[in-house]
């Protein structure tokens, strides 16, 4: 049994910050910003009744060549964690300022290990299932064979595991995923996995153990105009700006517009709004890639239970 059969699997949309609408059953990423997680008050605030996920913001910390303090944001872990499904640990991201590429690798897993470590205990007790220790492009096997092994004083493990995926390398993506569900399933680990930053379905069903991924690809569709439908980038948008400019004649667009219109209301859209307004191409672009993501995890994972039960 893998972490896909007790918990499914869930994609999780980074938020788009200017969204204002109440009652939203989509699934949010919300990022800490070194005080906050900007839209977590709105969302608790406004009926959603979609999951909440929190990321550090190591991240985009290290853009900056910046670093968070972990005690405030451990403070408002326990402040807020009851709202989230999966709280990313502060990690630390490599960067060319400290060295070699070996160096930089050594320091990130020394770092992000010892955080997650000194998260754990000052956490409170009942948000350490959601606490998720984060491996980079580092050595996968080492760093996850440890992460499996350890036990705390108290007999207990880490629940929640995260992997790096938002990398160019598909050959490296693809081993990593191989090595994560061999280990996986040599420790007969259930629990969750996140995959950051990846929202490939091939990669998806290619580990059984990937419980939650993230994506941010419905912000950056909207800014330029278009919806993800059904596995194709299609232009919505009516802005004339260069970037939104459509590859389809006025010809080709008439036509196809009565299939979008319908499609639209199958996904519970307002066209006409969605062709003008950022905020419904987002939502709409959220339920699509839902749709596409967890739709094709769903027929992979039946059918995989499926050649399981005949071949047992």
């Amino acid at each position: 049994m893998t972490g896909q059969d007790i918990y499914g699997y869930t994609l999780f949309h980074v938020y788009f910050n200017g969204l204002k609408r109440e009652n939203l059953k989509e699934n949010f990423l919300l990022t800490y910003d070194g005080k906050k997680a900007p839209g977590l008050e709105y969302l608790t605030t406004h009926g959603h009744q979609g999951k909440l996920f929190m990321d550090s913001g190591a991240y985009p910390a290290s853009k900056k060549n910046t670093d968070l303090d972990i005690d405030k944001y451990i403070d408002y872990v326990n402040e807020v964690g009851d709202y989230f499904y999966g709280i990313a640990q502060l990690d630390y991201i490599p960067r060319l300022s400290d060295g070699s590429f070996q160096e930089r690798t050594e320091k990130s897993m020394k770092l992000t290990w010892e955080r997650f470590l000194y998260m754990w205990e000052r956490v409170r007790p009942e948000l350490r299932k959601k606490l998720i220790y984060i491996i980079h492009e580092e050595d996968t096997e080492t760093c996850l064979r440890r992460a499996l092994e350890w036990r705390d004083e108290r007999g207990e493990g880490i629940g929640y595991m995260g992997l790096g995926l938002s990398i160019t390398d598909k050959n490296f993506r693809d081993n990593q995923l191989q090595t994560a569900t061999k280990l996986f399933k040599e420790y007969g680990f259930k629990g969750n996995c996140h995959g950051f930053g990846v929202q490939v379905l091939s990669a998806i069903q290619m580990c059984p153990y990937l419980t939650t991924c993230d994506s941010s690809s419905a912000i950056r569709d909207q800014m330029t105009g278009k919806v993800f439908i059904k596995g194709d980038m299609v232009k919505i948008s009516d802005d004339t700006a260069v970037h939104h400019k459509s590859e389809l004649s006025d010809k080709q667009k008439n036509l196809l517009e009565p299939e979008l219109r319908k499609r639209a209301e199958e996904m519970g859209i307002d066209y006409d709004l969605a062709k003008v307004d950022a905020g419904e191409r987002y939502i709409w672009g959220c339920r699509e890639r839902s749709a596409y993501i967890e739709g094709g995890y769903k027929d992979y994972h039946l059918s995989r239970r499926g050649n399981l039960l005949r071949r047992n």
